[in-house]
């Protein structure tokens, strides 16, 4: 009898240390930035922020990411005690506009610009010969933005590069 007693306050005690795990849990989020914060369409925007738990208490917290309001993605993270883990979360907008992503409290904002009339001229070269490449960047956001335009000849090489600065839309 002795010995059933003695295993009963085992598990109990093993069922309140369980039960304790994520009690008095906090988190902090930090560190959101959004890269590139301009970008074209089909372009990929990586998010991220640092997820830690200062407390001496291991515990579950459920990341929601959203953008313009609506959730995207969640996930379950459970961080031990004293820790800190990066959070990243990546999409692509295909349509030009102003995005606003939010991660706890945390906020941060990037802009898709538009690229029309694409030509390439002439559309048969030869090796060496000069080609023109026009596009139109229109800037769909409130605020100014760069974009940095690469024009390549094949895979890997870029032959020019240009910094645009293109105003808010008015």
């Amino acid at each position: 009898m002795k010995r059933i007693c003695n295993l009963l306050i085992v598990v109990l005690m093993l069922s309140l240390a369980v039960g304790a795990v994520g009690c008095g849990a906090k988190f902090v989020l930090s560190s959101l930035e959004v890269s590139p914060e301009a970008c074209l369409t089909g372009d990929k925007v990586v998010v991220s922020a640092t997820l830690t738990n200062p407390s001496n208490t291991e515990g579950e917290y459920v990341v929601e990411f959203s953008v313009n309001g609506v959730m995207e993605q969640s996930e379950i993270i459970t961080l031990g005690q004293k820790s800190s883990q990066p959070l990243s979360f990546t999409l692509t907008k295909n349509d030009p506009g102003w995005y606003a992503v939010q991660l706890g409290d945390l906020t941060a904002s990037f802009t898709v610009l538009g690229a029309g009339n694409l030509e390439i001229s002439p559309s048969e070269i030869e090796v060496g010969q000069p080609v023109t490449v026009s596009a139109d960047l229109h800037n769909v956001a409130s605020t100014a933005a760069t974009y940095h335009c690469c024009y390549c000849a094949r895979a890997n090489h870029i032959y020019a590069h240009q910094d645009m600065e293109l105003p808010a839309l008015s």
